[in-house]
């Protein structure tokens, strides 16, 4: 049965999300869903192909739903929380926790995180099923409420996905209805979410109520053990925690949360993945330097000798998506995940920083007018002024400087979201130039005693 609870922790989210999704493209048009899924012949074959996609699917909401809960569902009060019955079993005096490294020092538990509480009742529950025959009693229920708690939890993540891609479907697929139709799928979708939403906080508040009260029984009754065994009432249960230095405590998931979405966007980058399989060339500048240069020039050979190679025009997007993720995390995100782990954070040097801006800077201007050399098809009198590869570089410096275009300009879907990402990505970068250029202007002294 343990298995079964197991595989629903998969299958339920996926199917959810499936069904859901199904169900809101009924209701917005009955007859071109149907005519959709007949016209694609769905037969056993696909609703067997369609079991194991709900699987793929359940496994990414679960990906989710465990992002989501140690990210944002702390701090608006959603997810199991041990911290309260943590505190209880310190104060009756049930329980001491210590440092791991330093045992002689007490860890207050008003300092605990919500990881940190979920680790230490996680730990000394599992510890306690070879001493305790209560423990170990409860502990396939608990298992199983626990797994209860992660398939509905995903389930709620999965029906908000298929909110969304319903939303995208419609208009890809152009099932469009009457527009009652459609705000009746609407309502029928925040509905669904709202039950769902009750059943998770319901799931949780059950399995707590469930095991809390046994934990601290437990503890209690250890407590008990060990003062008769040592004959002193002052012994208690001892947990030794290894606890991370601590850092920044969060009052807020924004900032958390986007560090987290741009710390998983660095594995888009053969950059990041090579300084983590090659673990020396972390922190080796000389490596940061040659990767910088190598692109700058392997761009502008790329510009003379081959501007339309399609799998080095993919590279090229992957750098520069490389190199906008990796400023973003150099301006914002790097000191705070250091210093959220306790950890220093120093750069080389300001004026290096500055220096290798503008390379990136310059680069992306190159590898945009290599997109535009390439795709000049995508713009209006392309044929004139984006056939050298001196136009299609002024273009680039021109769009990259201003959201504005000149005689040239797009007239195709792909056109626009070049010219976009370039002026948005040309917008950020110069700010950060401007930024780093005005730290490192000197000082000026003054008379005014107040500017002093």
């Amino acid at each position: 049965m343990s298995d079964v609870y197991r595989l629903l922790r998969f299958v339920l989210p996926g199917l959810v999300f499936v069904l859901e999704t199904y169900i809101y493209l009924l209701l917005t048009n009955f007859s071109a869903t149907n005519e959709i899924i007949v016209s694609n012949k769905m037969g056993l074959g696909s609703a067997g192909i369609l079991l194991l996609a709900a699987t793929g699917i359940g496994f990414f909401i679960s990906i989710v739903y465990h992002f989501l809960l140690w990210t944002i569902f702390g701090p608006i009060k959603l997810g199991a929380d041990h911290r309260e019955v943590i505190e209880n079993a310190v104060e009756n005096e049930w329980l001491i926790l210590r440092y791991a490294k330093r045992p002689n020092d007490k860890i207050d538990p008003k300092d605990l995180s919500r990881s940190d509480a979920w680790c230490i009742f996680g730990a000394i529950w599992h510890s306690r099923k070879s001493d305790s025959e209560m423990i170990k009693q409860v502990t396939d229920r608990a298992d199983r409420l626990a797994d209860i708690v992660h398939g509905v939890g995903a389930a709620f993540i999965g029906s908000i996905l298929a909110l969304i891609f319903f939303l995208f479907l419609r208009c890809h697929l152009n099932i469009y209805g009457e527009q009652v139709d459609f705000a009746l799928a609407l309502g029928v979708s925040i509905i669904i979410i709202i039950i769902h939403l009750t059943s998770y906080i319901r799931a949780v508040i059950n399995t707590k109520n469930y095991i809390e009260p046994i934990f601290l029984k437990d503890l209690k009754e250890a407590t008990r053990k060990i003062q008769e065994e040592n004959q002193e009432e002052n012994q208690m249960y001892e947990f030794f925690f290894k606890k991370k230095k601590e850092g920044i405590k969060m009052t807020t998931f924004i900032v958390s949360m986007w560090a987290a979405i741009f710390s998983i966007l660095c594995w888009i980058s053969l950059f990041h993945i090579i300084r983590k399989i090659f673990k020396p060339l972390k922190g080796n500048y000389i490596f940061v330097d040659i990767w910088a240069l190598a692109h700058l020039i392997l761009v502008i050979v790329l510009l003379f000798f081959s501007p339309t190679n399609i799998v080095l025009l993919v590279y090229g997007a992957i750098r520069v998506f490389e190199i906008f993720i990796y400023q973003i995390n150099a301006l914002l995100f790097d000191e705070y995940r250091a210093r959220k782990k306790g950890q220093e954070y120093a750069i080389r040097s300001y004026r290096r920083i500055l220096i290798m801006l503008l390379h990136n800077y310059l680069e992306v201007v190159l590898w945009f007018a290599l997109f535009y050399l390439s795709f000049n098809y995508a713009f209006d009198n392309a044929a004139l002024k984006m056939n050298t590869i001196t136009q299609s570089i002024a273009f680039s410096f021109s769009t990259i400087t201003s959201f504005g275009y000149a005689t040239t300009f797009p007239i195709s879907r792909l056109g626009h979201v070049l010219t976009i990402l370039e002026s948005t990505i040309g917008v950020f970068m110069a700010l950060i130039i401007l930024a780093r250029f005005v730290s490192l202007l000197p000082k000026p002294k003054t008379k005014d005693e107040l500017e002093q």
